[in-house]
């Protein structure tokens, strides 16, 4: 995805951020959902692609406002919605390492994965910032936590929408492109890392492991 009046140029990171958006399209057209769903529950319009690319685009130049740079590493403590996938393209892009992290994790999980991976900033919705905020003294290289819907932090989703565009990152496909964590059953949870090569290629096995949906043909086919 490219910035306004301008196509993206090509790259790992552009190419990682593109395949997960042909991924989610893909699955949304064949599970028949037309729209991803807001914290609230309610059906949210999807943004035109240019849309989604500007804000994107903007979302970057506001991390790198707040002084974050290619390599450093964001953490997803988001619900489903069109807010995780706006912050999950922007991390791609703007060449930082992603992890998600489910939000139904204890605290003490969830510190100790922010202080493993080193996160430089934090996308919470109202319940996790309040609970950033207790312990934020235990997160030294906690630099902001973005908060989507309310709640205390740094800055908001909606201040780095306003920021100046940036061009993408273009690092290299073996750099890291995001940290996946164990479930810690048996112990910590552990992170494992994927490089950007490494996520196109398991966004494409998933596109291929996908159902297809029934085509005119086939229905045609079908009743003879």
């Amino acid at each position: 995805m490219g910035p306004p009046a301008r196509s993206a140029p090509t790259g790992w990171t552009t190419g990682a951020a593109a395949s997960t958006s042909r991924s989610r399209t893909s699955t949304n057209a064949r599970t028949g959902n037309s729209a991803p769903a807001s914290p609230s529950g309610t059906a949210t319009t999807r943004s035109p692609t240019g849309k989604l690319g500007d804000r994107v685009h903007r979302i970057v130049g506001g991390l790198t406002e707040l002084g974050l740079r290619r390599g450093d590493r964001g953490v997803l403590l988001l619900a489903n919605g069109p807010e995780f996938f706006e912050a999950e393209h922007a991390l791609f892009v703007g060449g930082f390492v992603r992890t998600a992290l489910s939000v139904r994790l204890h605290l003490r999980e969830v510190v100790h994965i922010l202080t493993d991976c080193a996160a430089s900033v934090v996308f919470a919705g109202p319940d996790w910032a309040e609970r950033l905020a207790g312990v934020r003294a235990q997160l030294p290289a906690l630099r902001s936590v973005v908060t989507v819907g309310g709640g205390p932090g740094d800055t908001t989703l909606a201040a780095l929408r306003a920021a100046d565009p940036v061009p993408p990152a273009r690092p290299g496909a073996g750099d890291p492109a995001a940290i996946l964590y164990t479930s810690g059953t048996t112990g910590l949870p552990k992170g494992a890392t994927l490089s950007h090569a490494n996520w196109v290629a398991m966004v494409r096995n998933e596109l291929v492991e996908l159902p297809r949906p029934p085509t005119a043909t086939s229905s045609c086919t079908s009743r003879r």
